[in-house]
């Protein structure tokens, strides 16, 4: 439809709103309801969905802030290696590391990384950065990983031209 031509009479407009408030506030109360019922492994979209009573669980569960609570109480299960911290490391992270580090390993074998680079470490550091920037910056950076990545290989680089 051109900008010249009415809009039908029946046309149903739509206008972007922001998150309200009370969504807000209620996603972060049924977090905390659910965490001290079910502690943290109880935490997900889906039972915050379903404990806030929202059918359209990306705008309802958007708020981060009990997001990163829920990380942080998960987090410091992995610290103190209960059963729930092993099993929230393995499926948060254990699979993508392993990818990652047999993706690299190449690269090491070729000199295009130093054969002296603590492979675990150079992950650690992508995969921190990640998860600090997550929880700390409000915008999405879509192409993070990939600057990480070059900043990181750019210091551990072996051969220069």
């Amino acid at each position: 439809m051109s900008a010249e031509e009415p809009e039908p009479a029946n046309a149903v407009r739509r206008r972007r709103r922001g998150r309200s408030k009370k969504l807000d506030a209620a996603v972060n109360e049924a977090v905390l309801r659910l965490l001290g019922r079910l502690g943290p492994a109880g935490v997900t979209i889906d039972a915050v969905a379903r404990e806030v009573g929202c059918h359209q669980k990306p705008r309802c569960v958007a708020s981060r802030a009990p997001f990163v609570l829920a990380w942080t109480m998960l987090m410091d299960q992995t610290i103190r290696g209960t059963e729930l911290g092993k099993r929230y490391f393995e499926e948060a992270f254990g699979l993508l590391r392993r990818e990652r580090a047999e993706f690299l390993s190449p690269a090491v074998a070729n000199g295009e990384i130093r054969a002296d680079t603590d492979v675990d470490l150079l992950l650690d550091a992508v995969t921190g950065t990640l998860l600090f920037r997550a929880a700390h910056r409000p915008e999405p950076e879509p192409d993070l990983a990939e600057r990480l990545t070059a900043l990181l290989l750019d210091g551990v680089g072996g051969r220069r031209a």
